[in-house]
């Protein structure tokens, strides 16, 4: 099977992408259960979490001041989630693929699929996963770990700290998400050193023998 040629998005339509992404959250976590990682997020759907939703909206707030900051546009914001450093800047990006012409779009979309046209060229587009970076930010939960604290200490010091904070795909869309998390990280990177940072953290769960990642 030839490898998938992704296309990356930034400019989202609210509520869709964000409910979009929160049902992407949903639909991992029976897949996770059946890997043996259930533990990492349990398994109440997201959608019934509360301030998830709103946690979902803000990541695209976010993106999308950041990007408005950068031609001269917006406000720095104070961070909102107990994270640390300035956790309102930041990039988030959906990757898609192109769908055939012939592609059943009504189908699709009753598949819960986020399928969008482009009004330019008229060709169709299904997101298969989203990630997001933050600028000078850690998530609370990795602050608190005592064999974190001192790497925090020293990145901070050195500066240039980015944060991978969200990397999801869709599994609904089957063979479609194949290779999108490699392809958003690679795109993240990218960004992240035209941005002229230094290092680039993430974390995994690393239960259940790291099957998750292998």
């Amino acid at each position: 099977m030839a490898s998938q040629t992704f296309h990356f998005r930034e400019d989202f339509e609210s509520p869709r992408d964000s409910d979009w992404i929160l049902a992407a959250f949903d639909g991992a976590l029976p897949h996770m259960a059946a890997k043996g990682s259930g533990q990492q997020w349990g398994s109440r759907p997201f959608s019934e979490r509360d301030g998830a939703r709103d946690r979902v909206a803000g990541w695209l707030t976010m993106s999308e001041t950041s990007r408005r900051r950068r031609d001269g546009d917006g406000e720095v914001k104070k961070d909102q989630d107990g994270g640390g450093g300035g956790g309102e800047e930041g990039r988030l990006f959906i990757a898609e693929v192109e769908l055939p012409a012939d592609a059943d779009t009504d189908a699709d979309t009753a598949q819960g699929w986020r399928v969008r046209t482009d009004e330019t060229s008229g060709k169709r587009f299904l997101s298969v996963a989203a990630g997001g970076v933050r600028t000078g930010w850690w998530p609370t939960y990795f602050q608190d770990f005592e064999q974190t604290k001192q790497l925090i200490k020293e990145a901070d010091a050195e500066g240039g700290v980015m944060y991978l904070e969200v990397l999801i795909s869709d599994f609904r869309t089957g063979s479609h998400r194949k290779g999108a998390g490699g392809a958003l990280v690679a795109k993240i990177k990218e960004y992240a050193l035209s941005q002229g940072a230094k290092t680039m953290y993430l974390d995994c769960f690393a239960g259940n023998g790291g099957l998750l990642v292998k």
